[in-house]
Parts: structure tokens; C-alpha cells; sequence
């Protein structure tokens, strides 16, 4: 599916000739299953070539040895594109662009790889509304996004709701 994406037949040679190009292609499928946008498409794979590269340098000879040069490769290209005083923000930004599309990757194609998730929130008003998700899932508009945003969207209603109700109790709590 590289070629959606990528209109020089020279860039869709150059990433399955790359060693770890069939990763990146499964990788490119399973986010256009996502429906993720072009341009997010178009900047990740480089990124994914850049880290095989540096992991093959380093010494990787095998899908299984890359999971121990992700947290190398993140510093060395927060090093490398991240100007010479880079603030707390963009190194973080840039952490994240560099992070997540090598870690997704690995997850696709390393067996065991979990990398560095975040812990999975608590669905919000679980007690409140026993039987509200349930319904979102077998419902024919839901997708994994909407349901996400659905959570999300719930949590900051429900912190709202309780900043609320502990101002209404104690007149002294400030919003």
C-alpha cells in the first residue's frame, strides 16, 4: 500500500528494500485500516526508516533485537533534530513523533513487545450509567475513535460534574 502514499516508485523500493521494510509496510496497512491521514502516514515512515538504519548501525540483526535501541534511537534523534537549546515542549513533542510510530511498529511485528503504553484509563461513569458502553459497542456508528472520544469526553464532563458538586457543598472550593 506504499504506493497510496508515496508517489516515486524509487521511495517504495528504497522502504521494502530496507530490512526492516516489510515491518513498515505492515505497519502502513494497519494504519490506513485506522483511516489515519496521509500526511501522519507520509511522516512516520521516515522516521521508521531512520530508526532502522540506526539500529542496524548499532548492531541489530533481527526484528526480535530492535525493541533495545528504541530508547537510544528517540535521544539520539532529539539530539539530532532538536536544535541546540530545545525547550521542555519540543523535546517532548518530538519524543512522542519519534516513540510512538517505532514502538506501534515493534508492537506489529515483535512478538512480547509491549513498549512504553500508558496505563488504560477506568471507563468514566461506569457506576453512574451501568450500561452505557455496552450499548456505544453494539451500536452501528461506533468505531474504536468514537468510543475513545466518547471516554474521554465523559471523564472531563465528570471531573467538571465533581468540581461542581464540591463547590455546591463547601462554598469556600473555587473552580
Amino acid at each position: 500500500m506504499l504506493e497510496r502514499h508515496f508517489a516515486r516508485p524509487r521511495t517504495w523500493d528504497r522502504i521494502r528494500g530496507s530490512w526492516i521494510g516489510p515491518a513498515i509496510e505492515k505497519y502502513v496497512d494497519w494504519l490506513e485500516e485506522r483511516r489515519c491521514a496521509q500526511r501522519t502516514i507520509c511522516y512516520r515512515v521516515p522516521v521508521l526508516e531512520q530508526f532502522g538504519h540506526f539500529a542496524k548501525a548499532a548492531g541489530a540483526s533481527t526484528w526480535s533485537d530492535l525493541p533495545q535501541y528504541v530508547d537510544p534511537f528517540v535521544k539520539h534523534r532529539i539530539r539530532e533534530r532538536g536544535g541546540r537549546h530545545p525547550s521542555e515542549r519540543v523535546r517532548r513533542r518530538l519524543r512522542h513523533a519519534t516513540q510512538i510510530p517505532v514502538e506501534q511498529m515493534l508492537r506489529l511485528n515483535v512478538p512480547g513487545f509491549h513498549g512504553a503504553r500508558r496505563e488504560n484509563m477506568p471507563l468514566p461513569l461506569l457506576r453512574e450509567v451501568p450500561g452505557f458502553f455496552p450499548f456505544l459497542h453494539v451500536s452501528p456508528q461506533s468505531t474504536a475513535v468514537y468510543l475513545t472520544v466518547t471516554a474521554d469526553l465523559l471523564a472531563q464532563a465528570n471531573d467538571r460534574f465533581q468540581r461542581f458538586a464540591a463547590s455546591a457543598v463547601d462554598p469556600q472550593v473555587s473552580s
